[in-house]
């Protein structure tokens, strides 16, 4: 797991879980506006990322397995083999078990009624891995907590068992145990009312952006047309709304990202995700490259925006990889402001 990998895996839109829920999110879903209490919705945030980010890199590994054989042999005859993706996973979620206790205690307390009983199946299994940590790999109660108060944005786990001093030969035999309990955190099972609670917590704590926007109105045809250089494809995918121009001969592709985020709480977390660190003032900070809940690309800029009860980001990228001002984005938030008051 590259470092890199994982930092960038929080925006993605690749789902696991419960979190498939996100995937499919629809306007018909209403929108509860902190549908939690402040530690609440700051446990479903860090329960919602961890799963988001071990979502992207499992997915990763997948995607490596699909393209060669699970056997391959290089140019000087050597073998290897590609990831073994419940094995990576298992692994990724026991060295993270102390974090995700945490937060699903927290859940199996406070979240609706239609959803406790999945955060505790998954508490008990996350107190098995805290369990397997102490008792089978040797951490102290103080390397326990570590890994509790550790922060997944910066820092990936295999890094933080590095730190620690975990034998990897340990580690991946309490992982194969660990593993035995793993369909319980996929909640495969889950029904469709409890995928929408999940997807009201997930909006209205501001994990996910608002999937109800109307895309065709909070960027103006205008607007559309003078930053992308011509007419664009209007598309809302997972709650982000992109609007695609055509690209020039071998250049890259047009591109506008609006997300909005039903929490001003938001803004402090995606900032800090995304290393936004260009301030146009305290609530408007701007970070190079072409960020949104759903992609990533090199060409760009990113706003941030922090409103009374909302986060705002813009994303563009500008025909041929064109300069994007200052002003190109600011003028994209207020025309969304305007919509969504």
């Amino acid at each position: 797991m590259q470092r890199h990998l994982w930092r960038l895996a929080a925006p993605l839109a690749v789902a696991v879980g419960l979190g498939a829920a996100a995937q499919g999110a629809s306007a018909s879903t209403p929108v509860a506006k902190q549908p939690l209490s402040d530690k609440g919705c700051a446990a479903f945030t860090d329960y919602f990322q961890v799963n988001f980010a071990v979502a992207f890199l499992t997915g990763f590994a997948e995607a490596f397995d699909d393209v060669g054989a699970t056997d391959t042999k290089s140019s000087g005859g050597a073998s290897s083999r590609a990831p073994d993706v419940d094995q990576l996973q298992n692994l990724v979620f026991l060295v993270l078990s102390p974090k995700l206790e945490e937060s699903t205690t927290v859940l199996a307390g406070e979240a609706p009624k239609s959803i406790r009983k999945v955060f505790a199946e998954q508490r008990d299994v996350y107190r098995d891995g805290v369990k397997l940590l102490r008792d089978d790999i040797g951490l102290s109660g103080e390397q326990i907590d570590a890994i509790r108060d550790a922060d997944f944005t910066e820092e990936t786990p295999d890094a933080l068992a590095e730190e620690l001093d975990i034998s990897k030969a340990d580690l991946e035999a309490a992982a194969e145990e660990f593993g035995k309990q793993s369909d319980v955190l996929k909640a495969e099972d889950a029904t469709e009312k409890q995928s929408r609670t999940f997807e009201r917590i997930a909006t209205g704590c501001g994990a996910i952006p608002d999937p109800g926007l109307e895309c065709d109105e909070i960027v103006s045809a205008d607007l559309q047309e003078r930053l992308l250089g011509g007419s664009a494809n209007v598309e809302n995918g997972s709650g982000t709304c992109t609007y695609t121009g055509k690209s020039s001969v071998g250049g890259p592709e047009p591109e506008i990202a609006v997300d909005v985020y039903r929490t001003a709480d938001a803004f402090g977390r995606l900032t800090e995700q995304n290393s936004a660190t260009d301030e146009i003032d305290a609530d408007n900070v701007t970070a190079n490259g072409f960020v949104s809940f759903t992609s990533f690309k090199t060409c760009g800029r990113t706003l941030f925006s922090k409103q009374a009860d909302t986060t705002v980001v813009v994303a563009l990228c500008r025909p041929d990889d064109a300069p994007v001002t200052d002003a190109d984005l600011t003028e994209m938030r207020d025309s969304v402001g305007e919509i969504i008051g």
